[in-house]
Protein backbone atom coordinates (compact mmCIF):
# COMPACT_ATOMS: atom_id res chain seq x y z
CA UNK A 1 0.00 0.00 0.00
CA UNK A 2 1.72 3.67 -0.83
CA UNK A 3 2.56 4.96 2.40
CA UNK A 4 3.10 2.06 4.36
CA UNK A 5 6.03 2.35 6.77
CA UNK A 6 8.68 -0.13 6.99
CA UNK A 7 10.84 0.42 10.49
CA UNK A 8 14.81 0.72 10.25
CA UNK A 9 16.43 -2.52 8.85
CA UNK A 10 20.42 -0.97 9.10
CA UNK A 11 22.98 -2.86 10.11
CA UNK A 12 26.78 -2.20 10.23
CA UNK A 13 29.44 -4.31 9.28
CA UNK A 14 33.19 -4.17 7.86
CA UNK A 15 34.28 -6.07 5.06
CA UNK A 16 36.49 -8.98 6.29
CA UNK A 17 39.50 -7.87 4.23
CA UNK A 18 39.60 -4.35 2.89
CA UNK A 19 38.00 -3.05 6.37
CA UNK A 20 35.55 -0.74 4.45
CA UNK A 21 32.67 0.52 6.46
CA UNK A 22 29.79 -0.97 4.56
CA UNK A 23 25.60 -0.34 5.54
CA UNK A 24 22.90 -2.95 4.47
CA UNK A 25 19.45 -1.05 4.63
CA UNK A 26 17.61 -3.95 3.86
CA UNK A 27 16.82 -7.35 4.50
CA UNK A 28 13.06 -8.00 4.03
CA UNK A 29 12.12 -9.95 0.30
CA UNK A 30 14.43 -11.57 -2.00
CA UNK A 31 15.13 -8.56 -4.46
CA UNK A 32 16.12 -4.67 -3.34
CA UNK A 33 18.18 -3.09 -5.68
CA UNK A 34 19.08 0.54 -6.44
CA UNK A 35 19.05 2.03 -9.46
CA UNK A 36 20.84 1.49 -13.13
CA UNK A 37 24.50 3.10 -12.89
CA UNK A 38 23.14 5.69 -15.58
CA UNK A 39 20.61 7.43 -12.77
CA UNK A 40 21.77 8.13 -9.69
CA UNK A 41 19.36 7.29 -6.79
CA UNK A 42 19.49 10.17 -4.75
CA UNK A 43 16.51 13.02 -4.14
CA UNK A 44 17.35 16.08 -4.01
CA UNK A 45 17.62 16.50 -0.60
CA UNK A 46 20.55 14.39 -0.17
CA UNK A 47 18.87 12.03 2.53
CA UNK A 48 17.18 9.69 0.77
CA UNK A 49 17.16 7.20 -1.78
CA UNK A 50 15.10 5.19 -4.06
CA UNK A 51 14.79 1.47 -4.77
CA UNK A 52 12.70 -1.19 -6.03
CA UNK A 53 11.81 -4.26 -4.12
CA UNK A 54 9.25 -7.57 -3.88
CA UNK A 55 8.87 -7.09 -0.23
CA UNK A 56 5.24 -7.02 -0.47
CA UNK A 57 5.04 -10.17 -3.16
CA UNK A 58 5.61 -7.98 -6.34
CA UNK A 59 8.14 -5.57 -7.57
CA UNK A 60 7.27 -1.44 -6.27
CA UNK A 61 9.51 1.36 -5.55
CA UNK A 62 10.21 2.42 -2.46
CA UNK A 63 11.97 5.38 -0.53
CA UNK A 64 14.70 5.64 2.19
CA UNK A 65 15.73 7.66 4.61
CA UNK A 66 19.25 7.22 4.88
CA UNK A 67 19.82 8.37 8.87
CA UNK A 68 16.88 6.73 9.89
CA UNK A 69 16.56 3.02 7.36
CA UNK A 70 12.97 4.24 7.80
CA UNK A 71 11.22 2.50 4.34
CA UNK A 72 8.05 4.02 2.61
CA UNK A 73 6.38 2.29 0.19
CA UNK A 74 6.06 4.72 -3.01
CA UNK A 75 3.90 2.76 -6.07
CA UNK A 76 1.20 0.46 -6.45
CA UNK A 77 1.02 -0.86 -9.94
CA UNK A 78 1.95 -4.15 -10.74
CA UNK A 79 4.59 -5.36 -14.17
CA UNK A 80 7.26 -3.40 -12.54
CA UNK A 81 10.55 -5.49 -13.61
CA UNK A 82 13.70 -3.81 -13.37
CA UNK A 83 15.42 -0.81 -12.62
CA UNK A 84 15.67 1.62 -14.83
CA UNK A 85 13.82 4.36 -13.60
CA UNK A 86 15.14 7.83 -12.63
CA UNK A 87 14.81 10.59 -10.17
CA UNK A 88 14.55 14.46 -11.24
CA UNK A 89 17.58 15.42 -9.87
CA UNK A 90 16.14 19.33 -8.76
CA UNK A 91 12.82 18.05 -7.68
CA UNK A 92 11.45 15.13 -5.23
CA UNK A 93 10.24 13.29 -7.93
CA UNK A 94 10.27 9.39 -8.81
CA UNK A 95 9.71 8.20 -12.60
CA UNK A 96 8.94 4.85 -13.25
CA UNK A 97 7.44 2.44 -15.89
CA UNK A 98 5.81 -0.99 -15.94
CA UNK A 99 4.86 -2.74 -19.25
CA UNK A 100 2.43 -1.00 -19.85
CA UNK A 101 2.62 3.17 -18.98
CA UNK A 102 5.57 5.84 -17.67
CA UNK A 103 4.83 7.75 -14.17
CA UNK A 104 5.55 9.79 -12.03
CA UNK A 105 5.77 9.87 -7.96
CA UNK A 106 5.57 13.22 -6.11
CA UNK A 107 7.63 12.37 -3.02
CA UNK A 108 6.72 15.04 -0.97
CA UNK A 109 2.69 13.89 -1.73
CA UNK A 110 3.57 10.34 -2.75
CA UNK A 111 0.64 11.13 -5.30
CA UNK A 112 1.22 9.11 -8.57
CA UNK A 113 0.23 9.92 -12.27
CA UNK A 114 0.02 7.87 -15.13
CA UNK A 115 1.97 10.19 -17.91
CA UNK A 116 2.31 8.15 -21.26
CA UNK A 117 1.25 4.81 -22.26
CA UNK A 118 2.78 2.82 -24.20
CA UNK A 119 2.10 1.48 -28.00
CA UNK A 120 0.74 -2.49 -27.97
CA UNK A 121 3.73 -4.69 -28.84
CA UNK A 122 6.36 -2.15 -27.54
CA UNK A 123 8.43 -2.23 -24.15
CA UNK A 124 9.93 1.26 -22.71
CA UNK A 125 13.61 0.63 -21.97
CA UNK A 126 16.01 2.97 -19.59
CA UNK A 127 14.45 6.57 -18.29
CA UNK A 128 16.99 9.09 -18.14
CA UNK A 129 16.60 12.44 -16.89
CA UNK A 130 20.06 14.12 -17.07
CA UNK A 131 18.94 17.48 -18.57
CA UNK A 132 15.58 18.90 -17.09
CA UNK A 133 12.60 19.21 -18.08
CA UNK A 134 13.57 16.24 -20.99
CA UNK A 135 12.88 12.74 -20.06
CA UNK A 136 14.50 10.55 -22.18
CA UNK A 137 14.08 7.16 -23.52
CA UNK A 138 14.04 4.25 -26.06
CA UNK A 139 10.74 2.16 -27.17
CA UNK A 140 12.07 -1.22 -28.71
CA UNK A 141 9.50 -3.73 -30.09
CA UNK A 142 8.76 -6.86 -28.43
CA UNK A 143 10.56 -10.10 -30.56
CA UNK A 144 10.24 -13.15 -28.95
CA UNK A 145 12.82 -16.19 -29.88
CA UNK A 146 12.13 -19.81 -29.45
CA UNK A 147 11.83 -21.38 -26.24
CA UNK A 148 13.24 -24.34 -25.51
CA UNK A 149 12.55 -26.80 -23.24
CA UNK A 150 14.35 -27.70 -20.62
CA UNK A 151 13.83 -29.77 -16.98
CA UNK A 152 10.44 -29.26 -18.66
CA UNK A 153 9.96 -25.83 -17.66
CA UNK A 154 10.53 -23.21 -20.83
CA UNK A 155 13.40 -21.03 -20.97
CA UNK A 156 14.06 -18.57 -23.75
CA UNK A 157 16.88 -19.23 -25.85
CA UNK A 158 18.85 -16.05 -26.11
CA UNK A 159 16.14 -13.66 -26.49
CA UNK A 160 18.54 -10.27 -26.94
CA UNK A 161 20.59 -11.96 -29.73
CA UNK A 162 17.56 -13.27 -31.32
CA UNK A 163 16.33 -9.41 -31.49
CA UNK A 164 19.58 -8.18 -32.71
CA UNK A 165 19.56 -10.61 -35.54
CA UNK A 166 15.57 -9.51 -35.87
CA UNK A 167 16.48 -5.90 -36.09
CA UNK A 168 13.49 -4.55 -34.10
CA UNK A 169 12.30 -0.97 -34.47
CA UNK A 170 13.39 0.89 -32.02
CA UNK A 171 12.04 5.08 -31.56
CA UNK A 172 14.29 6.94 -29.11
CA UNK A 173 11.93 9.93 -27.21
CA UNK A 174 11.95 12.81 -25.36
CA UNK A 175 9.19 14.05 -22.64
CA UNK A 176 9.35 17.42 -21.37
CA UNK A 177 7.78 16.84 -17.66
CA UNK A 178 7.16 20.26 -16.77
CA UNK A 179 4.39 20.94 -20.02
CA UNK A 180 3.93 17.43 -21.46
CA UNK A 181 5.11 18.05 -24.80
CA UNK A 182 6.51 14.41 -26.27
CA UNK A 183 9.07 14.51 -29.21
CA UNK A 184 9.90 11.38 -31.25
CA UNK A 185 13.65 11.99 -32.34
CA UNK A 186 14.64 9.17 -34.15
CA UNK A 187 14.03 5.47 -35.65
CA UNK A 188 15.80 2.62 -36.57
CA UNK A 189 15.77 -1.48 -37.16
CA UNK A 190 18.00 -1.95 -34.70
CA UNK A 191 18.29 -2.62 -30.61
CA UNK A 192 18.77 0.82 -29.53
CA UNK A 193 19.62 1.97 -26.03
CA UNK A 194 21.46 3.36 -23.55
CA UNK A 195 19.24 6.53 -24.31
CA UNK A 196 21.12 9.73 -22.39
CA UNK A 197 21.60 13.49 -22.82
CA UNK A 198 24.14 15.40 -21.80
CA UNK A 199 23.85 17.27 -18.27
CA UNK A 200 25.46 20.08 -19.25
CA UNK A 201 24.88 19.92 -23.10
CA UNK A 202 21.25 20.21 -23.38
CA UNK A 203 21.45 19.52 -27.38
CA UNK A 204 23.45 16.32 -27.08
CA UNK A 205 22.01 13.22 -26.74
CA UNK A 206 23.96 9.26 -27.15
CA UNK A 207 22.50 5.84 -27.38
CA UNK A 208 23.93 2.77 -27.83
CA UNK A 209 23.44 0.78 -31.01
CA UNK A 210 23.79 -3.03 -29.36
CA UNK A 211 26.01 -4.95 -30.96
CA UNK A 212 25.97 -2.85 -33.72
CA UNK A 213 26.48 -5.52 -36.87
CA UNK A 214 29.41 -4.08 -37.41
CA UNK A 215 28.37 -0.73 -36.69
CA UNK A 216 29.93 1.84 -34.08
CA UNK A 217 28.25 1.27 -30.89
CA UNK A 218 28.04 4.39 -29.71
CA UNK A 219 26.30 7.18 -31.31
CA UNK A 220 25.19 11.05 -30.97
CA UNK A 221 22.52 13.38 -31.85
CA UNK A 222 22.64 16.87 -32.56
CA UNK A 223 19.30 18.22 -30.86
CA UNK A 224 19.83 21.30 -32.08
CA UNK A 225 19.78 20.38 -35.75
CA UNK A 226 18.43 16.96 -35.61
CA UNK A 227 16.45 17.40 -38.68
CA UNK A 228 18.58 17.72 -41.08
CA UNK A 229 21.81 15.69 -38.67
CA UNK A 230 20.73 12.18 -38.72
CA UNK A 231 23.44 10.80 -35.72
CA UNK A 232 26.57 10.25 -36.41
CA UNK A 233 29.44 7.79 -34.24
CA UNK A 234 30.43 9.63 -31.31
CA UNK A 235 33.94 7.46 -31.19
CA UNK A 236 35.07 5.79 -34.43
CA UNK A 237 34.77 1.79 -33.48
CA UNK A 238 35.70 -1.05 -35.67
CA UNK A 239 35.27 -4.55 -35.17
CA UNK A 240 39.05 -4.82 -32.96
CA UNK A 241 38.41 -1.59 -31.18
CA UNK A 242 34.65 -0.71 -29.44
CA UNK A 243 33.62 1.26 -26.31
CA UNK A 244 31.22 0.16 -24.22
CA UNK A 245 29.16 0.78 -21.06
CA UNK A 246 29.42 4.46 -22.25
CA UNK A 247 27.84 7.13 -19.19
CA UNK A 248 27.96 10.75 -19.19
CA UNK A 249 30.30 12.11 -15.57
CA UNK A 250 28.41 14.71 -13.82
CA UNK A 251 30.73 17.13 -15.54
CA UNK A 252 29.37 16.41 -18.82
CA UNK A 253 32.61 14.59 -20.45
CA UNK A 254 31.65 10.74 -21.54
CA UNK A 255 33.51 7.83 -19.78
CA UNK A 256 33.38 4.08 -20.56
CA UNK A 257 34.84 0.48 -21.15
CA UNK A 258 37.39 0.56 -23.99
CA UNK A 259 38.58 -2.85 -25.97
CA UNK A 260 41.07 -3.31 -28.64
CA UNK A 261 41.84 -6.60 -30.19
CA UNK A 262 40.27 -9.81 -31.08
CA UNK A 263 36.71 -9.43 -29.61
CA UNK A 264 35.91 -13.11 -29.89
CA UNK A 265 34.89 -15.52 -27.04
CA UNK A 266 38.73 -16.79 -27.32
CA UNK A 267 40.18 -13.45 -28.53
CA UNK A 268 42.98 -11.85 -26.65
CA UNK A 269 41.95 -7.66 -26.34
CA UNK A 270 43.37 -5.53 -24.11
CA UNK A 271 40.81 -3.63 -21.51
CA UNK A 272 40.89 0.31 -20.97
CA UNK A 273 38.98 2.94 -19.22
CA UNK A 274 38.45 5.60 -21.36
CA UNK A 275 37.17 9.55 -21.41
CA UNK A 276 35.70 11.67 -24.36
CA UNK A 277 35.96 15.30 -23.10
CA UNK A 278 33.00 16.56 -23.94
CA UNK A 279 32.99 19.30 -21.36
CA UNK A 280 32.44 22.65 -22.82
CA UNK A 281 32.57 21.31 -26.25
CA UNK A 282 30.13 22.96 -29.06
CA UNK A 283 28.01 19.94 -30.12
CA UNK A 284 29.33 20.79 -33.57
CA UNK A 285 33.03 19.64 -32.47
CA UNK A 286 32.21 16.43 -30.31
CA UNK A 287 33.28 14.08 -32.95
CA UNK A 288 36.75 15.55 -33.02
CA UNK A 289 36.78 16.27 -29.19
CA UNK A 290 39.75 14.82 -27.50
CA UNK A 291 39.82 10.96 -26.19
CA UNK A 292 41.72 9.17 -24.41
CA UNK A 293 42.42 5.72 -23.15
CA UNK A 294 43.94 4.15 -19.76
CA UNK A 295 45.19 0.80 -20.37
CA UNK A 296 44.70 -1.99 -17.38
CA UNK A 297 47.78 -4.03 -16.29
CA UNK A 298 47.87 -7.39 -17.64
CA UNK A 299 48.85 -8.27 -13.73
CA UNK A 300 45.66 -6.79 -12.30
CA UNK A 301 43.39 -9.12 -14.63
CA UNK A 302 40.36 -7.29 -14.02
CA UNK A 303 37.77 -5.15 -15.93
CA UNK A 304 35.56 -2.85 -15.10
CA UNK A 305 31.76 -3.34 -15.41
CA UNK A 306 29.47 -0.44 -14.60
CA UNK A 307 31.72 3.01 -13.75
CA UNK A 308 30.81 6.35 -11.71
CA UNK A 309 33.56 8.90 -11.43
CA UNK A 310 33.70 11.36 -9.16
CA UNK A 311 33.14 15.37 -8.95
CA UNK A 312 36.36 16.44 -9.94
CA UNK A 313 37.17 12.96 -12.00
CA UNK A 314 40.05 11.95 -10.75
CA UNK A 315 38.85 8.79 -9.69
CA UNK A 316 36.24 6.56 -9.84
CA UNK A 317 34.17 3.48 -8.55
CA UNK A 318 33.17 -0.25 -10.76
CA UNK A 319 32.00 -3.42 -9.75
CA UNK A 320 33.62 -6.84 -11.33
CA UNK A 321 36.94 -8.00 -10.42
CA UNK A 322 38.10 -10.39 -12.65
CA UNK A 323 40.70 -12.36 -10.76
CA UNK A 324 38.19 -15.63 -10.39
CA UNK A 325 37.98 -18.80 -13.23
CA UNK A 326 34.48 -18.60 -13.33
CA UNK A 327 32.21 -15.84 -14.63
CA UNK A 328 29.64 -15.62 -11.69
CA UNK A 329 32.74 -15.52 -9.53
CA UNK A 330 33.89 -12.72 -11.02
CA UNK A 331 31.22 -10.37 -10.82
CA UNK A 332 32.21 -10.54 -7.27
CA UNK A 333 34.01 -7.07 -5.89
CA UNK A 334 33.22 -3.69 -6.21
CA UNK A 335 36.86 -1.46 -6.68
CA UNK A 336 38.34 2.24 -6.72
CA UNK A 337 40.28 3.28 -9.40
CA UNK A 338 42.68 6.38 -10.66
CA UNK A 339 43.93 7.41 -13.93
CA UNK A 340 48.00 7.28 -14.01
CA UNK A 341 49.62 10.09 -16.65
CA UNK A 342 52.78 8.57 -17.66
CA UNK A 343 51.81 5.11 -18.44
CA UNK A 344 48.87 5.85 -18.65
CA UNK A 345 47.38 3.00 -17.08
CA UNK A 346 44.63 2.40 -14.36
CA UNK A 347 45.56 1.69 -10.99
CA UNK A 348 42.98 -0.18 -9.10
CA UNK A 349 42.51 -0.95 -5.08
CA UNK A 350 39.83 -3.38 -3.73
CA UNK A 351 36.87 -1.61 -2.46
CA UNK A 352 34.70 -4.68 -0.72
CA UNK A 353 33.16 -7.66 -1.68
CA UNK A 354 29.70 -8.04 -2.51
CA UNK A 355 29.26 -11.50 -3.92
CA UNK A 356 28.51 -10.64 -7.65
CA UNK A 357 24.95 -11.80 -9.25
CA UNK A 358 24.25 -15.57 -9.05
CA UNK A 359 22.09 -17.94 -10.95
CA UNK A 360 19.45 -16.22 -12.40
CA UNK A 361 20.53 -12.84 -11.39
CA UNK A 362 23.52 -13.59 -13.35
CA UNK A 363 23.05 -10.10 -15.69
CA UNK A 364 22.09 -7.89 -12.26
CA UNK A 365 25.22 -5.85 -11.39
CA UNK A 366 26.42 -3.69 -8.68
CA UNK A 367 24.76 -0.23 -10.05
CA UNK A 368 27.31 1.41 -7.81
CA UNK A 369 26.98 5.34 -7.84
CA UNK A 370 28.39 7.70 -5.48
CA UNK A 371 26.14 10.38 -3.39
CA UNK A 372 26.54 14.28 -3.92
CA UNK A 373 29.31 14.38 -2.19
CA UNK A 374 31.40 11.31 -2.83
CA UNK A 375 31.70 10.14 0.19
CA UNK A 376 29.46 6.74 -0.10
CA UNK A 377 28.70 4.04 -2.88
CA UNK A 378 25.42 3.07 -3.04
CA UNK A 379 25.20 -0.36 -4.65
CA UNK A 380 22.95 -3.47 -4.64
CA UNK A 381 24.98 -6.65 -2.82
CA UNK A 382 24.08 -9.99 -3.48
CA UNK A 383 25.45 -11.56 0.20
CA UNK A 384 23.29 -14.15 1.75
CA UNK A 385 22.33 -14.95 -1.50
CA UNK A 386 19.27 -12.03 -1.67
CA UNK A 387 19.78 -8.75 -3.29
CA UNK A 388 20.09 -5.96 -0.96
CA UNK A 389 20.29 -2.19 -0.93
CA UNK A 390 23.97 -1.46 0.59
CA UNK A 391 26.32 1.97 1.20
CA UNK A 392 30.39 1.65 1.61
CA UNK A 393 32.37 4.30 2.72
CA UNK A 394 34.83 5.42 0.25
CA UNK A 395 36.77 8.92 1.35
CA UNK A 396 39.17 6.37 3.31
CA UNK A 397 40.08 4.42 0.01
CA UNK A 398 40.39 7.91 -1.95
CA UNK A 399 43.07 8.79 0.20
CA UNK A 400 45.21 5.67 -0.30
CA UNK A 401 44.36 5.73 -3.81
CA UNK A 402 46.01 8.89 -4.30
CA UNK A 403 48.82 7.92 -2.32
CA UNK A 404 49.71 5.29 -4.48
Amino acid sequence: MIGQNYPSEKRTFRDPETGAEITQFTEVGATNRTLYFTNRPYVDDGEHIVFLSDRTGRNEMFLLHLKSGKIVQLTEVEGQSNVSNCIHPKRPELYFHNRKSLYRVHLDTLKTEELLRMPEGFGMGILNLNQPPWLAFEMIEKIEGISLIKDEKPVLAGLNFEMHHIRPRSLIYRFNVDDGKLECLWGDLALLTHVQISPTNPHLLIYSDWCGYGRDRVWYLNLKNRIKSPPLPLLGETQTSRGGHECFTRKGNLYLQWMEGDLQEDGEHQLMHAFKFLEGCPIEKVQSAPFKRYAVPEKLGYMGHHYTMSCDETWGVHDRWLTAPTFEENMAWLSIFRHQEQAPQTVVMKLCFHNGAKGDRINLGAELTLDDKDEYGTYTSFLGGNANVCQVRVTPFVEKLMKT
